[in-house]
């Protein structure tokens, strides 16, 4: 059976989706991923924007896709909330144009399928890798495929809603992600249509963070994961929510070392281009000692690029240091959140405490520069006080340099418990509007005690940061008439520095 699977996501590696299409190929179907990425590119370079997230997909593009479809037994779309608007306009006007069923999988149709069903055929819940090859299997026989376990359906104007099954447990059965250079298309901005994703396409749309984010290492990514799953539970996370869909996704899962090194190995070979891995991770240190000892023994001779993860304060130590950042361990992003006690204990992350990201922050310390630290702040919480603000800026201010700062604005993302918080306080009115439509990334309190946050990324004196904190002058700024001067000034300071960056950014 032709299968065409799309990806509204920015990157283009997305190993998970992937990881869906190796496994109907393996199965021996003919597999077409599209990945409609719909970032800006200038001199060859991918930058790191999206387009606004309800943008409709213009028509020729529309149109490429249908033809993309032609023939397909099945149409998948993967995404997350905040591509929720345009899947739904893209599969909309793909409907008039495709005979085969259009399901819909990833974390948002998990959370809300049957709002997805509103648009979707069949939604899958979960991990799919299993699932899929079910659904299709029945579909190709002309079984009822409404009633494949792990999936909701529409049938007429009911929903039939399967029984949950649980994620595959053996990731090392799973084939490697699928690659194909011949048949994968992606949307070029610039061109305004699909072509074929070559490799010079996908080096370009594979670079996608400044050095200056990334311990000056520049070039094309390569994302990978060698588990799934988080033994936490933060209340911002959508991993909670999987922890109650099902039990089999309260721990985490592990690749063995080797099957995570040949899929590495090969992209090595295979792309010359590729100048780090990223891994997607959410601990990637919390590896299982057996697994950790054959990755860091292998590692520098299989694969020898440098890698970045993500991990947590309480993962960190001196002896496993010691040897993945010899091995190339470049860069460690760790969250920090909040440091006020309170907003910890409302994203259910107390059990880490000021201490200990400290003790963990000494000891990354120790191996600057090889390694550097990037720390991850939630910001732009409603539920937080100036002075809890305050004692994250104090210490931000005790963590030894050098480090990169990284401020997320807080998403109340649905199925999370601070979703459900802020919807019954009321600070969430319109899902559309305040949720699907919000870039995590883009700040939207840039005020006095933000800026003093950010100023820890330059070489500006701990002291004077700290003065600047001082409680009669932050109530200045953030008192008018201060707060308007405060305002103004900023906005001329980042005029002034769009002026010397040419206009860009």
């Amino acid at each position: 059976m032709k299968a065409v699977l799309i990806s509204p996501i920015k990157n283009v590696t997305a190993a998970n989706f992937r990881g869906l299409g190796a496994a109907l190929a393996a199965a021996g179907h003919d597999v077409v991923q599209v990945f409609l990425p719909d970032v800006a590119a200038e001199g060859g370079r991918v930058l790191g924007r999206e387009f606004p997230y309800e943008t409709p997909y213009p028509a020729s593009l529309v149109a490429d896709v249908a033809t993309a479809c032609a023939g397909a037994g099945l149409v998948g779309v993967s995404l997350m909330t905040n591509h929720f608007e345009r899947a739904a306009d893209l599969t909309a006007r793909l409907r008039p144009m495709v005979r085969a069923p259009i399901i819909w999988g990833g974390i948002h149709p998990t959370v809300r399928p049957e709002e997805c069903l509103e648009y979707a055929d069949a939604v899958a819940l979960g991990e799919a890798d299993e699932t899929l090859l079910d659904f299709v299997g029945r579909l190709g026989r002309g079984d009822e495929w409404r009633r494949t376990p792990g999936f909701y359906a529409r049938d007429g104007g009911d929903v039939v809603r399967n029984p949950i099954t649980p994620p595959p447990a053996d990731l090392g059965a799973l084939p490697l992600p699928l690659y194909q250079p011949a048949k994968d298309l992606i949307q070029d901005r610039e061109a305004g249509r699909l072509v074929p994703l070559t490799d010079e396409l996908l080096a370009r749309y594979t670079d996608l963070i400044s050095p200056h984010a990334n311990a000056g290492v520049a070039g094309s990514l390569y994302m990978a994961n060698a588990s799934r799953g988080c033994q936490h539970a933060c209340s911002f996370c959508s991993n909670a929510f999987l922890k109650k869909l099902h039990g089999g996704y309260k721990g985490t899962r592990w690749r063995p070392a080797a099957h995570v090194l040949a899929e590495l190995a090969q992209v090595r070979r295979r792309w010359p281009f590729v100048k780090y891995v990223f891994f997607s991770d959410d601990e990637l240190l919390a590896m299982p000692d057996p697994i950790f000892d054959e990755f860091a023994d292998r590692y520098a001779a299989e694969v020898g690029l440098p890698f970045r993860c993500f991990t947590s304060a309480d993962t960190v130590s001196r002896e496993r240091l010691a040897r993945v950042v010899p091995a190339g361990f470049f860069l460690a992003e760790v969250g920090i959140q909040s440091a006020a006690a309170a907003t910890q204990k409302s994203f259910r992350r107390q059990w880490l405490g000021d201490e200990r990201i400290l003790a963990a922050v000494r000891v990354m310390n120790e191996f600057a520069p090889a390694l550097v630290p990037t720390y991850d702040l939630i910001v732009d919480n409603p539920y937080e006080t100036t002075a809890e603000r305050l004692a994250t800026l104090r210490f931000v201010t005790r963590l030894p340099r050098p480090f990169f700062l990284q401020a997320f604005s807080l998403t109340f993302y649905p199925g999370t418990d601070l979703y459900e918080r802020a919807r019954a306080d009321g600070l969430i009115t319109d899902d559309r509007r305040q949720v699907y439509r919000k870039n995590s990334l883009a700040v939207e309190r840039r005020d006095y005690i933000h800026i003093l946050t950010t100023l820890n990324n330059r070489a500006v004196p701990r002291a004077l940061i700290r003065a600047a904190a001082w409680r009669p002058f932050v109530w200045l700024a953030t008192h008018a008439p201060g707060s308007w001067a405060f305002a103004a000034a900023a906005a001329l300071a980042r005029a002034a520095a769009r002026l010397l960056r040419g206009g860009k950014g």
